[in-house]
């Protein structure tokens, strides 16, 4: 394999801007980066968004790829052994003392192993405590070099593992396995599986684990990373302590250096399943990637990544335009570079298609990619696709300032794995513009031409594996490479798309009748009256620099539609529909490349009890948002081929969905726990043939018909001048409507009493699912739904300890337990598990012993210290979100309480007794249901 891009890149030297050495470029400055005398590499930055917290990582440069033979699985299996005793924290000791100050495991405490690295992460770290940072960072000391990986911790540890590896396999990750043998074909990659055969996993004997630990983790492989509200030469100085005494590696193993063999036909692999949810067709074109010492440079590393997103810009247009034909030939299709392993970079196609219809995709696929090869980009592409690509930069150097502590995280671990660029959002915003200004339109059609090559092409196909149904063939698939080769294409044809989306002089308009605050000055947020109806709650801040969040709401919903128009409401006919359609007599395909450039997302939504439009913006863009609201609300789309596109879709996934076992689990746990209400169903295929686009259009007049009784909620960073102007423009211009209407209770109800309901379900996997629902109609406050809060993160906890570590029988249990007021005030209480089939009865009994525990023993000090701290560390983070004022001054506005005030107060008041009551009201009302999937015989 040849270095494509580099080789193609090498042309661009007689710019000006190109015209000089490889140069490393600096990093970010902000950033501070160093290596200790044993090897290991540092990056700690300071940032206090949000305040008092930290994120920890250690980035491991190894990865399933490094296994031997007799250690297949045992990089994630190490992964799982750092939670279970180190030399300062024996046992279960890193897991308690992060519970202790609130963190949660699994969502604040975690780790990731993939074929080539692996990453532990201290997420969202509270730092209130004294002692925290030095604890963390002893934490990671000891993941580094001094893991115990006690035999008996490995034994205790297999079951868990085991059970992991059931709830992952399912038809995907087959497929991904399957991919990779076919990929990687003789290569010692093609024999590691990232978690083990289970035979594996029974059978290994410590020795290999520890062998793998002791060769591969080691201070010259890894990078401590630490961004937070700290102090950066204090935290320098203490890793520089903490960590001196790891050893520097003697002898150091090198990573194996494996490149993927060369092949001068197409590679054609074809997997089929009986899970299979999809048909698919991957292609690849091989080749050897940027040498790592030169990413890190202008030429090496910005230009190439510039030129890798306009490609996959402009291509996903053309895909758009393809999918959105009356009767395309596929309903998605990409076109990418981007890496497969350490050693290959290849750029990637795929389109996924209706069951059999591999020729017609495949061909139209290639067709797209010998176009590209051929002609390259048009003027209006190149354009749309460089403009969006600056504009979502100057979006990200926009919120620079207003950055979270995780938005660090991923370009320093790309700097550290793969010596990529480490730039501040501003001079990478000023290469690109650099960049984009002086690369023409023929050079880098010149480029992106010598991506797609005669040689080094695999064609990889993934489908359903069924009775009636034909999967192609290589001599199908090579047939059809030869046959696109040889003929005759069209270039591609120019189009433009600069009109207005609307012309706005001829909007009439509206008046703010009134302006106030809101309540007693809640927050700092005014409300507004227009004179058409409708009521406007604004809240300027200052959280992302980036963002403004918009929502026009009015109350009804689902709630007001005839119960024979539900099926046409459900969400994924109505996700697909709201893709793919336009506005006003302006086409999907044409309003994506009239929005090139602009960050602005506008999505009707009919739910439950309320419909309306929302919208997520910049200050840049928020005109165009409200333009887009504007056309939505009154000049709504129903185009038939639009429509189509996501029905299409639908029709033909859903066979293969139905021989989902998670899938069919969901259709019938929704039938019992629902009392099979028609209104609560799960798509089928029973269903899908009573859904059309006559009555969407129906729904849909009927529920956005006028402005009368909504409210427009705006919170984010736009100051009031440039609001109010936009507000009274085009919000006042909806007519006044019809009269404000109210949802409506319509009696939705849970089984009574004690229900069981076990079915047979065809599967691939054996596996039981399982889930236990309590509920109970009981008052709903601010105060039980932080109980029920407070009563799942202590049941998570106990579950954790119970049927993961003791009986090994779970790779983890879910718990949501929380009350709802509306449309009935209503406690429910869901745990849901997979397991196998012979621990599943034991799993359920030790899921209600968790609750009678607490309802008779109560809760341990301990349990209520670490549930307190949880909850305590969650609010602050809440406050530096424009979500969540959005909600919360909804519920000012439509309920009349203080939602923030009284869930600080919730928490400073709660108790043991407080938790155990609020838990006693749902199981004493005695409905309970037990559901369970179990494997058909």
């Amino acid at each position: 394999m040849k270095k494509l891009l580099l080789a193609a890149i090498a042309l661009l030297f007689v710019l000006p801007a190109f015209g000089q050495q490889l140069q490393p470029l600096p990093t970010d400055s902000t950033i501070r980066i160093g290596k200790l005398e044993n090897g290991m590499t540092y990056y700690i930055r300071q940032n206090d968004k949000p305040a008092k917290r930290c994120e920890f990582y250690l980035a491991t440069n190894v990865g399933a790829f490094q296994e031997e033979d007799d250690q297949d699985g045992l990089a994630h299996f190490l992964e799982h052994m750092c939670f279970n005793g180190t030399k300062n924290f024996p046992g279960k000791g890193i897991l308690n003392y992060l519970q202790s100050i609130g963190a949660e495991f699994g969502g604040n405490i975690n780790a990731a192993t993939g074929l080539e690295q692996t990453t532990y992460m201290l997420n969202n770290i509270p730092l209130e405590k004294a002692g925290v940072v030095d604890s963390c960072l002893l934490i990671m000391h000891d993941y580094s070099h001094f893991v115990t990986c006690d035999p008996k911790e490995i034994d205790a540890e297999r079951g868990v593992i085991i059970e992991e590896k059931r709830t992952r396999n399912n038809a995907g990750w087959r497929n991904f396995m399957r991919f990779n043998q076919f990929i990687f074909a003789g290569t010692p990659y093609a024999k590691r599986t990232l978690i083990g055969s289970e035979e594996q996993l029974k059978t290994f004997k410590p020795e290999s684990l520890t062998s793998f630990y002791h060769t591969w983790y080691r201070p010259d492989m890894q990078a401590l990373i630490v961004v937070g509200d700290i102090n950066v030469d204090e935290i320098e100085g203490k890793i520089k302590q903490i960590f001196s005494d790891i050893p520097k590696a003697e002898n150091p193993k090198a990573k194996p250096v494996v490149k993927i063999p060369d092949n001068d036909k197409p590679l054609i692999g074809i997997a089929t399943d009986k899970e299979a949810t999809s048909s698919n067709i991957d292609v690849l074109w091989k080749s050897e990637p940027t040498p790592l010492e030169y990413r890190n440079t202008l030429q090496g590393g910005v230009l190439p990544e510039i030129m890798k997103s306009i490609l996959y810009y402009g291509m996903q247009e053309r895909f758009n335009d393809i999918k959105a034909q009356p009767d395309a030939p596929f309903f998605n299709g990409d076109l990418y570079v981007d890496q497969v392993s350490n050693y290959c970079e290849a750029t990637q196609a795929s389109v996924s298609f209706k069951d059999g219809e591999y020729a017609r995709a495949f061909r139209a696929l290639l067709v797209e990619v010998e176009k590209l090869k051929r002609y390259g980009f048009t003027a209006g592409e190149y354009e749309r696709a460089t403009t969006k690509l600056i504009s979502e930069l100057e979006k990200e150097a926009t919120a620079a300032e207003t950055r979270k502590n995780p938005d660090f995280i991923r370009p320093i671990l790309q700097h550290f794995f793969q010596n990529e660029t480490l730039l501040d959002p501003q001079t990478e915003l000023q290469y690109a513009q650099m960049i984009c200004q002086q690369l023409p339109l023929d050079m880098f059609n010149g480029v992106v031409k010598q991506l797609i090559t005669d040689n080094n092409m695999v064609v990889f196909y993934t489908g359903p594996e069924r009775e009636g149904l034909t999967n192609p063939t290589e001599a199908e698939l090579q047939a059809i490479i030869e046959e696109v080769k040889a003929s005759e294409i069209a270039a591609p044809v120019e189009e433009t798309s600069n009109e207005p989306l609307l012309d706005a002089s001829q909007l009439a308009g509206g008046k703010l009748t009134t302006v106030k605050e809101l309540g007693k000055g809640q927050y700092g947020a005014a409300e507004w009256t227009l004179d058409n109806g409708t009521k406007v709650v604004y809240l300027k801040t200052d959280y992302k620099k980036d963002q403004v969040l918009i929502n026009y709401v009015k109350q009804g919903g689902a709630s007001l539609v005839d119960v024979a128009d539900i099926p046409s409401l459900d969400g994924d006919i109505w996700y697909l529909y709201t893709t793919n359609k336009g506005v006003a007599d302006i086409p999907g395909t044409k309003l994506k490349k009239m929005l090139a450039g602009k960050n602005v997302q506008v999505t009707p939504y009919i739910e439950q009890l309320e419909s309306g439009i929302s919208a997520s913006t910049t200050p840049k863009d928020i005109e165009t948002a409200f333009q887009l609201i504007y056309l939505n609300y009154t000049k709504q789309r129903f185009d038939a081929d639009e429509f189509n596109i996501g029905l299409s879709q639908i029709k033909s996934l859903l066979p293969n969905l139905e021989k989902q076992p998670d899938f069919v689990a969901q259709q019938l746990l929704y039938k019992s726990l629902y009392c099979n209400n028609p209104r609560r169903q799960i798509i089928s295929s029973e269903t899908v043939d009573k859904i059309s686009l006559a009555t969407l259009e129906k729904v849909y007049k009927q529920l956005f018909n006028g402005a009368d009784g909504a409210t427009l909620y705006v919170v984010g960073n736009v100051d009031e001048q440039t609001l109010r102007p936009l507000v009274e423009k085009y919000i006042g211009s909806i007519e006044k409507g019809k009269k404000a209407v109210k949802w409506v209770d319509n009696n939705i109800e849970s089984p009574k009493g004690k229900t069981v309901v076990h079915e047979p379900v065809q599967m691939e996997t054996p596996k039981c699912k399982c889930y236990v629902i309590y509920n109970a109609l009981a008052p709903y406050s601010v105060e039980n739904a932080v109980l029920l809060e407070a009563a799942n993160y202590i049941l998570d906890m106990t579950y954790t300890e119970t049927l993961r570590e003791e009986e090994g029988g779970t790779y983890g249990a879910g718990v949501v337990a929380n009350c709802n007021d509306k449309p009935k005030e209503r406690h429910r209480l869901l745990v849901t598990f997979d397991t196998n089939v012979q621990q599943a009865p034991r799993l359920l009994e030790l899921v209600r012993e968790g609750i009678n525990g607490i309802l008779e023993k109560g809760i341990t000090d301990d349990q209520f210290s670490k549930t307190v701290e949880n909850l305590k560390k969650n609010i602050p983070e809440k406050h530096i979100s424009n979500s969540y004022w959005s909600k919360v001054l909804k519920i000012a506005a439509e309920d009349g309480y203080d939602y923030d005030a009284q869930y600080q107060a919730a928490v400073d008041g709660i108790t043991k007794d407080k938790i155990v009551k609020a838990l006693k009201t749902i199981i004493d009302a005695g409905n309970e249901l037990e559901f369970m999937i179990y494997p058909k015989e």
